[in-house]
Formats: C-alpha cells, structure tokens, sequence
C-alpha cells in the first residue's frame, strides 16, 4: 500500500514534468521562427540601406587639399572644377559640401544635386 501512495504522486510529478517539458519545446520552436524571421529580415534591411548608401554616394565627390581657413567650400569647389575640369557649375548645382577631419588639409565631401 505505501509503495503504491509513493509510485501515485510520482507518476503525477512525472506527467506535470512532461506537460512542462512540452509547453517550453512549443515556446522554444516558436522563438526559433521568429528569430529566423527576424534574422531574414535583418538582411534584407542590410541589404537596402547598402542599397540606398550607393545611390547616396554617386553624387558625391570627395576634395582634398583645400586650406582650413577656405569658409565657403562651395566657391573653391565650383573655382576648383572650373579652373581644372573647364566645367561651368553654379552654387545651385550642390546640395551640400562639408568639411571632415581635422587636419590643415582636410577633404570636403560635395554632394551634388543629380
């Protein structure tokens, strides 16, 4: 009789464990998909900010040289291509120049309107 009473609460332990056991398996599984959801995702984002990262820079064009005292980036640039390209550009034609670094002679990054 003892041995049955201690065998009983067992098998109920044992059956709760399982059920457990089970429930975290399915919880497991489904984190595993969404993480591979996620993880695709992931790349494909990675992939489109490369993307829209390119097409950012084929309008920029990088100057080295210029003196740090220049003040307005843009003239230089538009002297710089005229004088050495022959090329006629006008203040308009750039959306953005600035300065990077910190050295006497640092590069201007131009970004020009397409």
């Amino acid at each position: 009789v003892l041995k049955r009473e201690i065998k009983q609460p067992g098998k109920k332990i044992k059956a709760e464990l399982e059920t457990y056991t089970q429930d975290v398996e399915g919880k497991l599984k489904g984190y595993e998909e969404k993480i591979n959801v996620l993880e695709v995702q992931n790349k494909e984002l990675r992939n489109e900010l490369s993307y829209v990262g390119d097409k950012y820079r084929t309008n920029n064009i990088l100057f080295y040289g210029l003196d740090k005292e220049e003040a307005a980036p843009e003239k230089a640039i538009l002297e710089i291509i005229g004088n050495t390209l022959h090329i006629e550009l006008t203040e308009n034609e750039i959306n953005d120049a600035y300065k990077i670094g910190k050295t006497n002679k640092f590069p201007i990054i131009v970004e020009f309107h397409s």
